[in-house]
């Protein structure tokens, strides 16, 4: 597979919670979930290191053995848990979570696997599939509304929405993530392509998504031409262009005028 990818955080000087493990044959994009700065999270490690040793198990597991991507995060999410589980909680309801968006060449076929609000593009030679689980922007409604109506900027309404996540988090009325519950991989969304139906896989973090979903500001079809012509940091140049056009976030709203934003394109082609 040839990669290439992008990152950006935030704001300068803030931690990239964002993070991409990339092998000959596998790529993963985690996306930490954020919470207040003072929340009690039950972790003295933090979401970097969450992130990061999340990735590297599910990384070494998926290649390790015939298995599925949803039994590797599996045993990602277990084995994470237990690499903290003498000094942390990680059962804690608001202890570190992340997104996961994973693809794997195995033979002739691609795996892949998303769970939670990150983005899939696999382009195909006539179309493009789109796959995202919007289960979590799909629950807690009525917080998350009021927090946008605020601009984000009011710490009550961040506070309520966090407890109202923290409510639904793994829970089947609720939406799923990868944090210290290994059952959440069971409700990962997962597929199975040939190759030689596919020309390129994007991955994408919500952050990095944005001018496309929610904003609808550029097209699928655009942003895979953009990434091809210029690359994923041009990309994400974009992204914050198009943020900054609209710095009040009246045209579209949202919590956080930026967020952490990172783009992954992979040729799929012999000749990519």
């Amino acid at each position: 597979m040839d990669v290439a990818f992008a990152s950006r955080a935030k704001e300068p000087g803030r931690a990239n919670e964002d993070y991409v493990l990339a092998a000959s044959d596998m790529v993963v994009l985690l996306d930490g979930a954020g919470v207040p700065p003072e929340a009690e999270t039950g972790c003295r490690h933090g979401l970097p290191w969450f992130v990061r040793t999340l990735g590297e198990q599910l990384l070494n597991a998926a290649r390790a053995g015939d298995i599925s991507l949803a039994e590797a995060l599996k045993r990602a999410i277990e084995r994470t848990a237990l690499a903290h589980a003498d000094t942390c909680d990680p059962s804690h309801p608001v202890s570190p979570s992340s997104t996961v968006v994973a693809v794997r060449r195995r033979d002739e076929y691609l795996d892949w696997l998303v769970l939670g609000d990150s983005f899939l593009a696999l382009r195909k030679h006539s179309q493009i599939e789109v796959i995202t689980d919007q289960r979590l922007k799909q629950s807690a409604v009525k917080q998350r509304t009021a927090l946008r109506q605020a601009d984000g900027r009011d710490r009550a309404l961040w506070n309520a929405l966090v407890a109202e996540e923290r409510r639904l988090r793994n829970h089947p009325d609720g939406f799923w993530i990868a944090a210290g519950d290994p059952e959440a991989a069971d409700h990962a969304m997962t597929g199975c392509l040939p190759l030689a139906d596919l020309t390129h896989a994007l991955l994408l973090s919500d952050g990095g998504a944005r001018p496309v979903e929610p904003f609808g500001a550029v097209t699928w079809d655009e942003c895979f031409h953009n990434l091809a012509q210029s690359g994923p940091a041009a990309w994400l140049r974009r992204v914050r262009e198009i943020e900054n056009a609209d710095p009040d976030r009246t045209r579209w709203p949202r919590s956080k005028r930026h967020d952490d934003a990172t783009a992954l394109l992979i040729g799929l082609e012999d000749d990519a």
